[in-house]
């Protein structure tokens, strides 16, 4: 069964994802009722399912038709699970499961991938292991200018 999948930081708020629905013949399914539009979670931290009752929104049966937007209610990508499946229902249409990864570290962190941690020295012990080559040039120019501004 395939499904969509997210990565999401895990304690994130107003996060919300994007589900796709098709009528019995395959189509896209546009202009569901909201109302009739059931939708739960269950993470992996041995919790039980859990409904979600904000409203699905459609977001535009002409440009993107059978596209359906889901918000998140913060118990379900709260840290303590690393896995979370939101699933959505209605009568007359099918929806793929959503699969959210559940991480610790910021995704959309372009730099460091939510490792602030990292020091100079523990930068560079961590460039020295995967790149050693780098590393070492990046040292010596370092030293480089430490000696030009002293």
């Amino acid at each position: 069964m395939p499904s969509h999948m997210y990565t999401i930081k895990a304690g994130s708020v107003g996060r919300s994802v994007l589900v796709y629905a098709r009528n019995s013949d395959g189509g896209a399914a546009t202009g569901l009722d909201a109302e009739s539009i059931g939708v739960a979670f269950v993470r992996n931290d041995g919790g039980s399912a859990q409904q979600i009752t904000e409203p699905v929104r459609e977001i535009d049966a002409e440009l993107v038709p059978g596209v359906y937007r889901i918000d998140l209610p913060e118990a379900a990508i709260a840290t303590g699970a690393t896995r979370a499946v939101v699933v959505a229902t209605h009568p007359s249409a099918r929806f793929e499961p959503v699969d959210i990864d559940l991480v610790m570290y910021d995704p959309q962190d372009s730099v460091r991938l939510g490792m602030t941690a990292l020091g100079p020295k523990e930068r560079i012990d961590a460039l020295r292991g995967a790149f050693p080559r780098l590393s070492s040039l990046e040292l010596r120019e370092r030293a480089a200018m430490d000696e030009d501004g002293a």
